[in-house]
């Protein structure tokens, strides 16, 4: 968990995909795409399951990023599924930490700030550090 308070996360949520990519030294990168490409380049090792859920390491082993299907459901409750695989590849209260700020993202996202149905929220990108999330504009 300290990895997650240490520096700025990027959550990125289109259609029913989310990617988290993990804090790294300084500021993230804009635009937006070149942290994908920097995982890219630094991705060492990758592991994937049957429901379409990726993890991105390093050469150290280190978490860079996960790509995944939507962790919550319709109500905004983890999705089983989801956290049976988070924990294979985070610690539990970096799992905890992580799906509490996804809640937040999508109660923020949504224009009434109720996360009761996350199925209206169709895109948004947040930087996340270690105070909580804050939605890019115009993204």
């Amino acid at each position: 968990m300290e990895r997650m308070r240490e520096g700025m996360a990027e959550i990125f949520y289109d259609n029913g995909t989310l990617f988290f990519a993990m804090p790294r030294d300084g500021m993230p990168y804009h635009p937006y795409w070149k942290t994908f490409m920097e995982i890219g380049q630094r991705c060492d090792d990758m592991n994937t399951d049957d429901n379409g859920n990726w993890s991105f390491f390093d050469e150290d082993g280190l978490l860079l990023g996960i790509q995944m299907v939507d962790p919550v459901d319709e109500s905004g409750a983890p999705k089983e599924s989801s956290l049976y695989w988070l924990r294979h590849i985070m610690e539990e209260d970096e799992l905890v930490m992580f799906l509490d700020t996804v809640k937040a993202c999508y109660a923020e996202t949504l224009e009434e700030g109720d996360a009761s149905n996350v199925t209206m929220v169709d895109e948004f990108t947040f930087r996340v550090d270690p105070e909580g999330p804050d939605k890019i504009d115009g993204e």
